[in-house]
């Protein structure tokens, strides 16, 4: 099972083989749309390399959205989940334009599922100390919630929690993973 999203060319994603493989990847499309390459990681260390080139059209319509891939089934079978789809300004709690699907995707959820609590999770990338990300952390789960609650969710479903750097899902030492780090999580809390 593979999920994820895109940043322009850049295509960040998790995958699942079974039950005991699982892992990050990120890729990147170059600029003409002809060639792929990226990294994958498995436990947060970088386990090795994809890149090809184009060999159809293209044409294949887009996959839509099944309930096997939605959140709440990853929510129901995980608990948790990864939202690369929420974007912020640079060492800022501030939500760009662009996350508003992923949001509205968490919120469609929390409508629909009124029993549902949730814990926003902030994590970051290690470019600053780790006061400071811990800080930003907190201050970008709780945009989130402040999102959600500004939108008519009751603030009781929700908790903010930021791990700074703390809980790297790739090598920090490279651009590629230092974007997989910088991520929001949602965890069900019982």
């Amino acid at each position: 099972m593979v999920s994820g999203s895109t940043d322009g060319r850049a295509i960040r994603f998790q995958w699942r083989e079974g039950n005991d493989f699982t892992g990050t990847a990120i890729m990147v499309l170059s600029a003409d749309g002809c060639f792929l390459n990226g990294l994958w990681y498995e436990k947060g260390q970088l386990m090795g390399t994809w890149f090809g080139s184009r060999v159809t059209d293209g044409s294949e319509p887009h996959r839509a959205k099944t309930a096997e891939y939605s959140l709440g089934k990853k929510l129901e079978k995980t608990g948790r989940a990864i939202l690369y789809g929420i974007y912020f300004d640079s060492n800022s709690a501030r939500l760009k334009p662009e996350s508003t699907e992923t949001l509205e995707e968490v919120y469609n959820l929390l409508r629909s599922r009124p029993e549902l609590r949730l814990r926003i999770e902030g994590h970051t990338d290690a470019t600053n100390t780790e006061a400071y990300n811990l800080a930003l952390s907190r201050q970008r789960a709780q945009a989130v919630v402040q999102w959600l609650v500004e939108r008519g969710i009751d603030a009781g479903r929700l908790e903010a929690q930021g791990f700074g750097e703390s809980r790297p899902v790739a090598d920090n030492s490279t651009p590629q993973g230092r974007k997989l780090n910088r991520r929001v999580e949602i965890v069900v809390v019982q």
